[in-house]
């Protein structure tokens, strides 16, 4: 699966990596 990531910081420590698909 073809997406970007990204790496979004939530709060202090916590890290969310949310994906978001590309169309081709």
């Amino acid at each position: 699966v073809d997406g970007v990531v990204r790496f979004e910081r939530k709060g202090r420590d916590k890290k969310q990596v949310s994906i978001y698909p590309v169309a081709q």
